[in-house]
């Protein structure tokens, strides 16, 4: 017997359709983030790597290759990088549990409502976790055009 469709049940199937689509987005637009940062924060190690021969004058020269001045900016920079990167690749692990947990509790409403209303602390982590590596890519950054200043500008 077909099933009587009242707007009720249809604007809820809509919510749920639209909820699953919104989420799928979400997801992706959060794994594009943590690829994005782990690309640029590990191009920016190499690049910034690379960027010290730059400073050197080749052997041949006849005077000696400037001196490399604002280590501490430049450790600065690097360690913001790194913290980045391995910060990414913690919150790969830590939106798995997050998402292992979302997964339990649904399955423990099924026979209890009131599981649903259980705090995902591995959420709240991942969501940290995107802000830290965010803002140490952007320190690293900051500090490597800060270096570069330091060095090639006249003082």
């Amino acid at each position: 017997m077909p099933k009587n469709n009242t707007s009720e049940e249809f604007r809820y199937d809509d919510y749920v359709r639209e909820r699953e689509h919104l989420t799928r987005y979400e997801f992706e637009n959060y794994g594009s983030f943590s690829r994005a940062i782990l690309t640029l924060s590990s191009a920016f190690l190499a690049l910034s790597v690379s960027f010290l021969a730059l400073l050197r004058q080749p052997p041949q020269a006849p005077s000696p290759p400037p001196a490399i001045i604002g280590h501490p900016i430049l450790i600065v920079a690097w360690l913001s990088l790194v913290g980045s990167v391995l910060t990414t690749l913690l919150l790969f692990l830590v939106g798995a549990l997050a998402l292992r947990f979302e997964v339990a509790k649904i399955e423990k409403a099924l026979d209890d409502a009131a599981a649903l209303r259980g705090t995902n602390y591995w959420h709240w982590a991942a969501s940290s976790l995107y802000v830290i590596s965010g803002i140490a890519f952007f320190t690293g950054v900051l500090f490597l055009i800060l270096f570069t200043a330091v060095n090639f500008l006249p003082l």
